[in-house]
């Protein structure tokens, strides 16, 4: 049997309903494998790798930014239209702000409200690691690819800006030692 699965055929209101090729006959629906393409999708939507931000504000004493994401956030219309809603994601708090670093050596540069970053989402929360000592620790939460596991990376614009290099805000140091 055939099944006609354009959204033509799908009533108004969300509940779908699709008829056979054969003399009319209703199947039901969704289909086994429409529900795991479903389920699939949902738990993709949550999965995030890394989006643009700009920075809200930062505490240059903690190293860490208030960001706004720059792409707001798509999703499948619950009530089943098949349209893609879109929505602003939240401003993410105390986002850590990576710069260069390897044993006492660093490149820091100024971070400033309207700076825009790259944000890079962890696997798995580094909240606990970053409080402890640099020993392994456990995640914390059960999310994964969260944006609130996100840290910033420096230096991503929009093609309109180019780049200047400015020496003044460009500092390469030692760490004092502990």
């Amino acid at each position: 049997r055939e099944h006609d699965l354009s959204p033509a055929h799908a009533p108004a209101g969300g509940a779908a309903e699709r008829r056979c090729g054969v003399s009319g006959e209703r199947m039901p629906f969704p289909t086994q494998r429409e529900i795991i393409e479903a389920l699939i999708e949902q738990a993709l939507l949550g999965v995030h790798v890394a989006l643009p931000g700009r920075v809200q504000s930062y505490d240059a004493g903690t190293q860490t930014a208030d960001v706004v994401v720059q792409v707001r956030h798509r999703y499948p219309d619950p009530e089943g239209s098949g349209d893609y809603l879109e929505e602003a994601f939240p401003v993410l708090p105390s986002v850590p702000v990576l710069f260069l670093r390897f044993g006492d050596w660093f490149v820091a540069s100024s971070v400033a409200a309207g700076d825009t970053v790259q944000l890079v989402m962890n696997s798995a929360s580094i909240s606990e690691w970053r409080t402890g000592d640099g020993r392994v620790t456990a995640p914390g939460d059960i999310a994964r690819h969260h944006v609130s596991h996100a840290v910033a990376l420096g230096g991503l614009d929009t093609d309109r800006k180019s780049t200047r290099l400015n020496s003044s805000h460009v500092a390469l140091s030692r760490m004092p030692s502990s």
